[in-house]
């Protein structure tokens, strides 16, 4: 029986997909990686994260992220939270995530860990049509704006739902002892 749900989750990840954002230091939002990091330090942990992307140019990357996990030695359980919040393309694109993570750890002696998460959110992605700029709203000498500075409409027509919100469900696995980490 358990090798059958192994063998099952192990063939699920060929069709799910995700794109979340990462930070480029990532090793300090580590309950974003995997949710098993939920707990790892024996006090509560309280972080928080900023991302500007490329600030030279006007259509940025900007991320931040909010998280706490404490651990409860006597249970060995592990909860955390996290709130992430991304705009893409100076607000085009908006995704928001709320989680809750609980994690077990198990000892395996008495210097070896599995320590194991799962992440439930709800995520919502919002489209702001007003900045996006279509091929049939551009000029060849000016871009989306005639020579007297006014933008050009576009007849490309707004979806009919600019929002979407599903709930994203993940899980990790931590094995770790005092000499190694994996």
């Amino acid at each position: 029986m358990f090798r059958s749900v192994i063998i099952v989750f192990c063939f699920s990840t060929i069709i799910m997909q995700a794109q979340d954002p990462i930070y480029s230091q990532f090793f300090m939002t580590p309950m974003q990686i995997n949710p098993a990091f939920a707990g790892v330090n024996y006090s509560p942990t309280l972080a928080s994260n900023y991302r500007l992307q490329w600030p030279g140019i006007t259509t940025t990357y900007s991320t931040f992220s909010l998280s706490y996990d404490q651990f409860f030695e006597s249970s060995n359980l592990a909860l955390g939270a996290h709130i992430l919040s991304d705009a893409a393309g100076e607000g085009a694109l908006k995704t928001t995530k709320a989680a809750g993570i609980i994690g077990y750890r198990l000892a395996l002696n008495r210097n070896t860990f599995i320590r194991g998460g799962v992440e439930l959110s709800y995520v919502q992605k919002r489209l702001n049509w007003e900045k996006f700029i279509f091929y049939d709203g551009l000029v060849s000498n000016n871009g989306a704006y005639t020579p007297g500075g006014s933008s050009i409409p576009s007849k490309e027509l707004a979806p009919g739902n600019l929002r979407r919100g599903y709930l994203d469900i993940s899980s990790g696995l931590l094995l770790y002892n005092s000499e190694y980490s994996v």
